[in-house]
Formats: structure tokens, C-alpha cells, sequence
């Protein structure tokens, strides 16, 4: 290795883990990608995790080097998954929604070794959800309805991140499209199963909250619906400031609540009701 790639090695070890140095990161990543493709990879994934919420288009750079630089063996097939998985969601957040429904269909559909349980359930959440943002609804549903019917009934408890992603995308689908009948009773048991605490597990107990009061709104039972947005206000109060650096799983849900309800009482028409 050359003095100048030991620099970046160096300095790689240096600013690892420091808050606020994801580009400084990334910048030395980058300049080991010809001599440590390993490491250079894994800190490229990370440093795009931390910023797909703010500069998708920076995080997608990042992916794409990554990816170029995994292996595509069967040992390395977790990690491509994962890098592929950050892609397309960086690619949604970037408004580029052809390109990551082409990639999540090519991830679910040619893989030289079957995909885990885990990242199945996540590769059928971003398959739907890019499908979803182009108004493909009925794809979307029956991506999202194919993944549902591996998950063991009743749901696990604690609820798994995967399953209450899925679970999540399944109600915004019914709930955009204007099918809120067909989500409400898994949204409801998802509701009432324990999930995860903390980050982007809090996050989701929140969507899925969110979901289910306009569900309830939508079927006629505002004290259901109301109770909801109460609990949810509460969880959101309870959520820390995110930190500029902390990583940020972008979730697709938060578009839902502002958007036009198909007749059904918007969040805070439900709060005011109650």
C-alpha cells in the first residue's frame, strides 16, 4: 500500500465514529476503494445510512461505489443485500422511482442465492413502496400481499422491524388507494403486538398508530381513532431531537398524514372530534 492510501487508511481510523464527519468519511473511503475494497464498502454503506434523510443523491453515489466494489459471492451476499436494500431506498427518496422498482424487482427476482426471511420481508416493502409512489396500486398491494403471507399469524412479539416495515407499506397502499377496510385488521393486531422501543422503532409503533386512526376514522369509529392520534401525539412528544448526524431510516409513512384521505377525517379533524 502506498504512503498516500496509508494516509487515508490513517485518517479513516481517525475520524471513525465521530459525529459530523460522515463526508470526511466517505471522502477517505473512497480512496481506499482500489486497496481495502472491504472496508471502504462497509463505510460507504454506513455514511449513506446517515445521510439518505438529507442528500439522497449524495447517498446514492455512495451506494453505487459500494456495490461496485462488494463481491458477488455467496459470503458477501448479506452485505450486497443490505447496500442494495440502502440503494433503493436512497433512490425513492432521490424521486428517481423507475430505477428503484427496476432494482428491487431484479433483487427479488434474480438472485444467485435465496434471500434470508428478513431481508425478503424488506426487499417486498421496497419493491411495493416504489411501486406505490408511481401509483401502481395494485401491484403494490399484491407485492406487499405475497410478503405477508410468510409471516407467522398470530404476529411475533416483539414485532420485528422487517415485518412492521412491510406492515406499514401495506397500510398506505390500502389507505392512499382508498381501500382502508382491507388493512385495518392487521393494523390492529400490529397495534396491539410489542414492538421494538427506541430510533426507528418508535418511529414505526408511531406510523402504525397513525395508520390505524385513519382506518378507524374511515370506518365510522372516531373514539378508536381519536384515542390513536392521542397516543400519538404522546409517542411523538416522547421521540428525541434527531441529532444532524444520527442516522435515519427515511420511512415512507410520514407523506400519509398530509395527504387527501378519500373522504376519511384528516389527523387533526380526528383529534378535534375526540
Amino acid at each position: 500500500m502506498s504512503f498516500r492510501l496509508r494516509a487515508h487508511r490513517r485518517a479513516l481510523d481517525l475520524v471513525a465514529g465521530r459525529s459530523g464527519r460522515v463526508r470526511e468519511r466517505a471522502r477517505h473511503a473512497e480512496r481506499l476503494l482500489g486497496a481495502d475494497a472491504a472496508l471502504a464498502a462497509r463505510t460507504l454503506v454506513q455514511a449513506a445510512a446517515e445521510i439518505t434523510a438529507r442528500d439522497p443523491a449524495t447517498a446514492t453515489h455512495w451506494l453505487r461505489l459500494a456495490l461496485e466494489a462488494l463481491p458477488d459471492g455467496e459470503a458477501d451476499a448479506a452485505d450486497r443485500t443490505e447496500a442494495e436494500l440502502a440503494l433503493c431506498r436512497a433512490l425513492i427518496a432521490s424521486g428517481r422511482m423507475d430505477e428503484a422498482r427496476t432494482r428491487a424487482h431484479e433483487l427479488l427476482g434474480r438472485r444467485p442465492t435465496p434471500l434470508d426471511e428478513r431481508h425478503l420481508l424488506r426487499a417486498h416493502a421496497v419493491c411495493a413502496d416504489a411501486e406505490r409512489q408511481l401509483g401502481r396500486y395494485a401491484e403494490a398491494a399484491a407485492i406487499v400481499g405475497a410478503a405477508l403471507a410468510l409471516l407467522p399469524r398470530p404476529l411475533p412479539a416483539p414485532l420485528p422491524p422487517e415485518a412492521a416495515e412491510l406492515i406499514i407499506e401495506y397500510g398506505l397502499v390500502h389507505v392512499l388507494h382508498g381501500s382502508h377496510e382491507q388493512a385495518r385488521d392487521l393494523l390492529v393486531e400490529a397495534v396491539r403486538t410489542p414492538g421494538a422501543t427506541g430510533g426507528a422503532g418508535a418511529t414505526d409503533r408511531t406510523v402504525l398508530r397513525v395508520l390505524n386512526a385513519l382506518c378507524a376514522a374511515h370506518a365510522g369509529d372516531l373514539p378508536e381513532a381519536s384515542g390513536e392520534v392521542a397516543r400519538c401525539v404522546r409517542l411523538v412528544d416522547a421521540l428525541p431531537d434527531p441529532s444532524p448526524a444520527a442516522p435515519r431510516r427515511p420511512s415512507p409513512c410520514w407523506a400519509a398524514p398530509n395527504s387527501t384521505w378519500s373522504g376519511s377525517p384528516t389527523p387533526s379533524a380526528i383529534s378535534a372530534a375526540g
